[in-house]
């Protein structure tokens, strides 16, 4: 059996993003509302089970909250899904699924632990490429902010837009460079 660490990193690094990019709409719609069954079913898949399953299943996690934000003749759906609490580097506190519904473009956001006991924000684009955004804010209604505008951004040449032309506020990301 893999270590949760390991199972954690596979779900919410390869395979929640592999999801994304196959399935996309479907993905967001089944996780409205109640993302742990298909969270369960991507740490089941990842390798975890028994004991350290249910108490992944029996954890106050996988809530979910969204919005849709509209900019123009676009609008975006973005779902934050609070994820078991992080406790090593790269466990993420928050998973971001992004869609817009005009471009049918998609990209997933996470808000991962740092060594600094601080979290930062990071980005999977269609490539399967990791981004980083630097420092997330504390607070998510912030960090839902900085995805937002980030992934605005991100949609701008079907997605081949890099971020330079980002300004975010002193407690938002800081120090956006792609990586």
């Amino acid at each position: 059996m893999k270590t949760m660490g390991k199972t954690r990193h596979a779900v919410e690094h390869k395979l929640l993003p592999q999801m994304l990019h196959d399935s996309g709409p479907m993905l967001l719609y089944n996780v409205l509302g109640d993302p742990k069954k298909v969270l369960l079913q991507l740490f089941s898949q990842a390798g975890l089970s028994g004991s350290e399953l249910s108490e992944v299943s029996n954890s106050d996690s996988f809530r979910e909250t969204h919005v849709v934000r509209h900019r123009e003749n676009d609008s975006v759906l973005i779902i934050q899904i609070q994820m078991p609490t992080a406790t090593e580097v790269s466990d993420c506190r928050a998973i971001y699924l992004c869609y817009s519904g005009q471009t049918a473009f998609n990209m997933l956001f996470t808000s991962e632990l740092r060594s600094d006991g601080q979290f930062c924000l990071c980005g999977c684009d269609a490539d399967f490429a990791r981004l980083n955004f630097g420092v997330s804010p504390e607070s998510f209604e912030e960090e839902m902010e900085n995805v937002s505008l980030f992934f605005w951004e991100m949609m701008k040449d079907d997605g081949t837009n890099t971020i330079k032309t980002i300004l975010s506020s002193e407690e938002q990301s800081k120090s956006i460079c792609a990586s």
